[in-house]
């Protein structure tokens, strides 16, 4: 019977605590781009061209691509935002 009070009181409490990571909670302020949204349907090449500068930098520790479904066509900067024709010197 206790291990069911003490149960119910916890879930209780996880669900009364507030959202962490909230825009409201960490807003930084200042003035943001505004980036179109990333694209439905793209090819493979349109993809690589949002990619190219990114991947000159993140080679070793990052993947092409995030997605795990081949249906997920999107370059880096599709999602990232930023400038994919900057490469490394």
């Amino acid at each position: 019977m206790r291990r069911k009070i003490l149960s119910a009181v916890l879930i209780g409490a996880a669900f009364s605590l507030p959202v962490l990571g909230s825009a409201e909670d960490h807003a930084l302020g200042g003035d943001y781009p505004n980036y179109p949204a990333a694209p439905g349907k793209q090819s493979e090449e349109q993809a690589e061209a949002k990619s190219g500068g990114c991947m000159s930098c993140h080679t070793q520790t990052d993947r092409k691509t995030m997605h795990m479904n081949p249906g997920v066509v999107l370059g880096c900067a599709d999602c990232h935002g930023g400038d994919a024709g900057i490469e490394k010197p």
